[in-house]
């Protein structure tokens, strides 16, 4: 049926922009061993270290997890005059994006670097690459396992860097058709969630001849 977040795709349209803006959006999950989906210790330095590289040619967002700070900290990965310092490199690169309403981001952008499972689905409608970095040994649900076939997987930061250069410096995105063929699976083009919601429980209560 779809999210009704994601409803707000249906009434955006892209601004025009002079260089690509590309998202990296790290989670926050260093102490969830059953999730095991953060890998900020394995590639943080190096993708800050990428965009540092091509600021001239990208305009940068650093969208971390409400959470991610904290369990850097928590974590033991960086003190916290490391990580004042890790946020400081990217406010002098890009901007760092830290609001809960992100979906106009999402559809203004021209890729998504990400370990967070939910913005696999929630960034699929923009129709932009995503940069799926992950760690040994990690599952994902039935959901999951229908689209993100589409996006560039990386278990490490070579194999990341290798795509990225090629979608996003060389242009050549070649899973984009598959990736587009994936859109109906978390979102109907043609009417909105909420839509479908509503005549599901107007049918459902006339059943029950209610209305």
């Amino acid at each position: 049926m779809g999210s009704p977040k994601l409803d707000y795709y249906h009434y955006l349209t892209e601004n025009k922009r002079n260089k690509p803006v590309i998202i990296y959006a790290p989670h926050h999950s260093f102490d969830l061993d059953w999730l095991n989906l953060a890998t900020f210790k394995k590639n943080g330095k190096e993708i800050l270290e990428l965009a540092q590289k091509y600021q001239d040619q990208i305009d940068w967002v650093f969208k971390p997890h409400p959470r991610f700070k904290f369990s850097l900290l928590k974590n033991g990965i960086m003190t916290e005059e490391e990580v004042e310092k890790y946020y400081a490199c990217w406010e002098k690169i890009g901007r760092i994006y830290e609001k809960g309403d992100y979906i106009e981001l999402f559809k203004n952008s021209d890729g998504l670097i990400t370990d967070c499972c939910s913005f696999l689905a929630e960034y699929l409608p923009s129709k932009h690459p995503v940069f799926h970095l992950i760690n040994e040994g990690c599952s994902w649900n039935k959901l999951a396992k229908a689209f993100i076939g589409s996006y560039y997987t990386a278990l490490t930061f070579e194999q990341f860097e290798k795509d990225f250069n090629q979608v996003i410096l060389n242009k050549d995105d070649y899973k984009k058709e598959e990736r587009l063929s994936k859109i109906p699976v978390v979102l109907d083009e043609t009417t909105t969630a909420a839509s479908k919601i509503y005549q599901e429980v107007k049918t459902f209560l006339k059943e029950l001849d209610l209305t």
